[in-house]
């Protein structure tokens, strides 16, 4: 009797696990090149509405179709500060993080393009060090939170999409 509920609870964990992991890497490129029939008005909002569940916006224009988020420090392995911690240096290897969203004219539709902006604090520069997703210093954490996001968004425009998804 023991053994069907051991099996059920370590499936359940090896799902849960699996779940946790983020979007899959086909999710991740359907959302990357997905395209929206759909005036930009009637998505910005939408967008906006997904960013602002899991990051704090700091500036939408709308005329550039363009959405900022707030910049957050992380340490080097994307767990977020201690507040309890909190020291007047940044350790080595932090990372300030935000986004840029931009919808973007693309075939007769809108492409949604998420960018991290991303600098790093290294304790033996005296300026912080700009990272790019081609960069090999970024770290995986941040391509893992801009493919959620990416998905996020591709979430809920799917109805729009005119790209397979």
């Amino acid at each position: 009797m023991k053994r069907p509920i051991l099996l059920s609870l370590a499936l359940s964990a090896v799902l849960a696990t699996l779940l946790a992991c983020g979007p899959s890497a086909a999710q991740v490129k359907t959302a990357t090149a997905a395209r929206y029939r759909v005036q930009a008005d009637v998505v910005l909002p939408i967008v906006v509405g997904v960013v602002e569940q899991a990051y704090k916006i700091q500036h939408v224009d709308p005329d550039r179709r363009t959405i900022l988020t707030v910049e957050r420090w992380y340490e080097a392995d994307g767990m977020q500060p201690d507040p309890a911690r909190r020291r007047n240096r940044r350790p080595s290897g932090a990372i300030k993080l935000s986004f840029k969203i931009v919808l973007v004219p693309a075939a007769g539709a809108l492409q949604v393009e998420v960018t991290p902006v991303t600098v790093q604090h290294r304790g033996d520069f005296s300026a912080l060090i700009p990272l790019t997703l081609a960069d090999p210093d970024m770290p995986t954490w941040i391509r893992g939170k801009t493919d959620a996001l990416n998905v996020a968004i591709w979430d809920q425009l799917r109805d729009y999409a005119v790209t397979p998804g």
